[in-house]
């Protein structure tokens, strides 16, 4: 009874759909349409595929000879990252995972050499003579090279490294950021020392004609006032940098959507101009759709995440630890009430 049930209704399909009820190789009905077959695997792509936010970092191990005395060292490649890690927390100082995780910088131990990882082999004689001769380099004590070095000693002797080195200022600029982000919660008093010297550099910067570069430099600005407790001034920037728009032009687009769909429809019309009754359906449909191509194009890229939706919550998130930290933390609860 089942089976006869089972035939009805793909009898009904068939006559709908009959593409969909083909049988491999002329297989009994009873035997599920090699259509339904390839429906099934299409649904269960599109579910495998369905975009999922992966929140890890792919990475492997290289051993490598210190550039100094020879010794084996591991260093960390990255494999693959993604877009997930401009929401993790070093995003208020504009520097990202893997460039904050600890294994980017890398320490010889038995020579005391450390730097960068994507930096470290890349050191010229000249510069390999140098360190060999800097005191803080004389003074390292050996350690087995399979020791791990502590990752407070790895940071302070790679400032100590590119210092000699010279590194130039936009080195220091991006750095320093780097430094700031682990000493917030390894050595606050020194995130703020370091702060005072990346104030000192970003408000050096001539990049005025690059809004992305301005907005970025502007919000960092307002951030380390902030951390220093230069209340007014973090408030100052933030607002400039809330007033530099970086948002993509959207008005274009829509139009464009829309004129190319007209253009197409005018040359539809080309092989039928001795008869006006189509030419002139044809362009009222052309013009209905151009000006639904556009209006749905136009609210698309409208709800769209800008630039400016991304660092302003940034600042959002700024100002309110500028507001909280404002507000007397003893406060007599009658005059919590009244708000208003």
């Amino acid at each position: 009874m089942a089976r006869k049930a089972d035939r009805g209704f793909l009898a009904r399909v068939a006559k709908v759909l009959p593409g969909l009820t083909a049988t491999a190789g002329g297989a009994s009905a009873s035997v599920y349409p090699l259509g339904w077959h390839v429906v099934g695997a299409l649904v269960l792509c599109t579910v495998l595929s369905w975009p999922t936010r992966a929140a890890g970092i792919l990475v492997r191990s290289e051993r490598v000879s210190c550039p100094i005395c020879g010794q084996e060292v591991t260093l960390e490649r990255w494999i693959s990252f993604g877009s997930y890690m401009f929401d993790w927390p070093d995003k208020y100082d504009l520097v990202y995972r893997p460039q904050t995780r600890e294994g980017f910088i890398a320490c010889c131990a038995r020579c005391g050499y450390a730097q960068t990882a994507p930096e470290f082999l890349e050191i010229s004689a000249e510069q390999v003579a140098r360190l060999k001769a800097a005191e803080f380099m004389r003074q390292w004590q050996p350690s087995d090279p399979n020791t791990k070095v502590p990752f407070l000693t790895r940071l302070e002797r790679v400032i100590k490294t590119n210092e000699i080195l010279g590194g130039d200022p936009g080195f220091w600029a991006w750095f320093n950021r780097i430094v700031i982000y682990h000493y917030r919660s390894l050595d606050p008093a020194k995130a703020r020392q370091v702060a005072e010297q990346e104030i000192a550099i970003l408000k050096k910067g001539t990049e005025e004609s690059d809004k992305l570069l301005k907005k970025q430099r502007l919000y960092l600005l307002g951030e380390y006032s902030r951390l220093i407790g230069d209340s007014k001034g973090a408030r100052r920037y933030f607002d400039k940098a809330r007033r530099t728009s970086i948002n993509y032009e959207i008005t274009k687009a829509p139009i464009l959507a829309g004129g190319l769909c007209l253009g197409l429809g005018v040359l539809l019309t080309l092989p039928f101009l001795k008869r006006l009754r189509v030419v002139l359906v044809i362009l009222l449909v052309a013009v209905l759709l151009s000006v639904t191509v556009a209006v749905v194009s136009w609210h698309h890229l409208r709800d769209l995440r800008q630039p400016d939706d991304y660092y302003n919550s940034l600042i959002d998130d700024r100002v309110k630890l500028l507001d909280s930290a404002s507000q007397p933390a003893d406060r007599p609860r009658s005059q919590a009430r009244r708000r208003w």
